[in-house]
């Protein structure tokens, strides 16, 4: 996702009317050009993210199309950064109806775990308050529509673009399987836990580095991976199982707690995570394969 100040350094090129949420208020979509970094931008109140030529070309030619058959749908992903895909598209919902645009986000709810419930119910949450963002409406005017969807292609045609790099996948450096997994994963020097299903977060190198010893030393345990001001993730060995003990504070000044356990694990699963992980963490990470 973009800021506030890339969208104020670009050019706007062209915009889009008809989008709507589900109590009917009008949401703007533009797409800008910032001559700065060479790249093409989009911005639906909601979601702001660097896009490409060709996702916009489709764009802009499905309306065309769209406006010249009057049949089919048209949907392309404007942007997809691992944590928010954005896909737009054009189309009609009835035969004879109006030309409709439509803008969907799903998020990835395992990173919007928020905490625990008093229930010791896992929460979750996001800037939109749900995994996924619908917005849709009928175009007002389809001649304006048609010509900013000229004008887009235009400068599209004219345009120098440096396309933007795809998000880096993660790597799982060592797993944990069991009825529910654990995964410690990188994203280039960025570590992070991963609870399928449950949870993604982010952690510290030296977190990882504790954790490996407590996997050596269980007595050591727990260890603290995971701190915001709404939850905390500790990690601890017990027996042939690792307990994961989200906990939030309550109300009432005790602890809501959701214990996940992983397992069973052999130690010789145990310990050879555990050296993996304290050669990881101490060596450096140039991108050639070990």
């Amino acid at each position: 996702m973009i800021g506030h100040e890339d969208l104020r350094a670009a050019e706007l090129v062209a915009g889009f009317e008809g989008l709507r949420t589900g109590l009917g208020d009008d949401v703007p979509f533009t797409v800008h050009w910032h001559a700065g970094r060479g790249q093409w931008l989009y911005d639906i109140r909601y979601e702001s993210d660097v896009t490409t030529a060709q996702a916009l070309r489709t764009f802009a030619q499905g309306i065309l199309t769209a406006a010249q058959t009057r049949v089919g749908d048209y949907d392309v992903v404007l942007s997809d950064d691992g944590y928010a895909q954005v896909e737009a598209g054009v189309g009609f919902s009835d035969v004879d109806g109006p030309i409709e645009l439509t803008v969907s986000a799903w998020y990835d709810s395992q990173q919007d775990f928020a905490g625990v419930g008093p229930g010791g119910q896992a929460l979750y949450h996001n800037h939109v308050g749900w995994s996924l963002l619908s917005l849709a409406g009928s175009v007002p005017d389809e001649e304006r529509l048609v010509a900013s969807a000229r004008t887009l292609l235009g400068r599209l045609d004219a345009a120098t673009e440096t396309p933007p790099q795809a998000p880096t996948a993660a790597e799982t450096v060592v797993s944990f399987p069991g009825r529910q997994q654990l995964l410690l994963q990188r994203r280039g020097d960025e570590w992070q836990i991963n609870l399928p299903n449950l949870l993604t977060a982010p952690v510290h190198q030296e977190s990882v580095r504790v954790f490996a010893n407590v996997l050596l030393h269980p007595a050591a345990g727990p260890c603290p991976m995971v701190f915001t001001d709404r939850y905390r993730l500790d990690l601890s060995l017990a027996g042939d199982h690792l307990l994961a003990r989200a906990a939030s504070p309550g109300d009432d000044g005790t602890e809501h707690t959701l214990d996940v356990w992983i397992g069973p694990l052999t130690e010789q699963h145990i310990s050879a995570a555990a050296h993996t992980l304290l050669t990881e963490v101490s060596a450096p990470n140039d991108g050639t394969a070990r």
